[in-house]
């Protein structure tokens, strides 16, 4: 099996609001400097024992380092090192469900810690309320690994990591969520706020302030492990989690019976632009995901390809030029004439195919029904 095949997304599916959440662990190991503050000769080769390691110990496991290249997109949405910050002696192994745990888990080694353990779920896999069973199963597979690494901790502070918010319990856990009602109704600050005095934390990936991000995505997490028990963290936010989806099921349905002919403008605009536009920007393509799937959650449209050849939601992060979540992208060329300066300049190319990725997977109708009551 390769990368390619285990990053290989599964469709989301209608109404959906966490698209995939992210478990992990980072240690280090005892009386070794930081991965970044060792010579890249040492670093190299402490990797290369540690990866030894790690398959005596764990019978099944799997280096991914060679295929790396096959999925650079789906590794950077999923939450793992990304190729700029890669450092030489970067390694990455992979655990299909090892005994114990109900899920596959990703090791990297020599990231921003020695080792970095993740468990990547999507919300088909996982339910919200698996999520402190889940942290409970990783952090008693790390434990076990401990008698044989010796990680790097202190009475007063816990296990010692590079970020200094992992710090403590060295415990991370991140949500994608789609938020398309909130953020229409402009309640990004409040959610915030109410992350903040839940000592959790909102990245909008965002440089416009509170602005809504693109496609309303957003990541929640767990804001510092210091002191901190992660089952405890994972339940904090498990909390957090589920007054956040009934406040944006909350907003849908509002956007729904008291707005409609708002509704009915979002879905008709969007409609106009997939067989209008020739080129789309990335946040453009994220923008009309989340208006698609917002429209078909509230059975405002009917897409017009089966529901399996829909893209998941968090397609429109993976969007490169030779991959997508269901068709390569020649096969949609083949058939599409592009100007030659289109075609041989890069930036233009990927704008255009993005156009023709959205019409090929997004098209729809408006349904009658809801178009009359809009109408009223």
């Amino acid at each position: 099996m390769t990368l390619k095949d285990l990053l290989k997304p599964t469709p989301t599916e209608r109404g959906q609001i966490c698209l995939c959440a992210q478990f992990a662990f980072v240690r280090n190991l005892e009386r070794m400097p930081f991965p970044d503050r060792m010579k890249e000769a040492d670093r190299v080769r402490r990797s290369a024992q540690i990866i030894a390691q790690l398959e005596h110990l764990l019978p099944g496991i799997e280096n991914l380092t060679p295929t790396l290249a096959e999925a650079q997109a789906h590794l950077a949405v999923m939450l793992l090192t990304a190729p700029e910050s890669r450092l030489p002696g970067y390694a990455l192994l992979y655990l299909d469900k090892p005994e114990g745990v109900d899920a596959p888990i990703w090791c990297e080694v020599m990231g921003a810690n020695h080792l970095t353990f993740s468990v990547i779920a999507t919300s088909q896999q996982l339910s919200p309320t698996d999520y402190d069973t889940l942290t409970e199963q990783l952090q008693r597979f790390v434990d076990k690994l401990e008698p044989h690494f010796g990680f790097a901790r202190t009475e007063r502070f816990g296990y010692l990591t590079r970020q200094l918010t992992l710090t403590g319990s060295g415990f991370r856990l991140r949500v994608w969520l789609h938020l398309a009602g909130l953020m229409h109704f402009d309640h990004l600050r409040e959610l915030e706020n109410a992350a903040t005095f839940a000592d959790l934390r909102i990245d909008t990936n965002n440089d416009v302030g509170s602005q809504p991000p693109p496609g309303a995505l957003c990541i929640l997490f767990n804001g510092r492990s210091l002191r901190d028990n992660a089952v405890d963290e994972a339940r904090a936010l498990q909390r957090f989690l589920g007054s956040v989806i009934r406040q944006e099921r909350n907003a849908r349905q509002r956007l729904l019976l008291e707005e409609p002919y708002v509704l009915l403008d979002i879905v008709s605009r969007l409609q106009a632009n997939l067989h209008a536009t020739l080129m789309v920007t990335p946040d453009e393509l994220c923008d009309s995901l989340s208006d698609f799937y917002l429209a078909w959650d509230l059975a405002a449209i009917t897409p017009k390809q089966r529901p399996r050849l829909i893209p998941p939601m968090i397609s429109a992060l993976m969007f490169d030029d030779d991959h997508l979540s269901h068709l390569p992208l020649h096969r949609l060329l083949e058939d599409v004439y592009l100007p030659p300066p289109v075609r041989d300049f890069p930036p233009w190319r990927k704008a255009a195919t993005r156009a023709i990725w959205m019409r090929t997977f997004l098209d729809f109708s408006i349904s009658r029904s809801f178009k009359r009551r809009a109408l009223q």
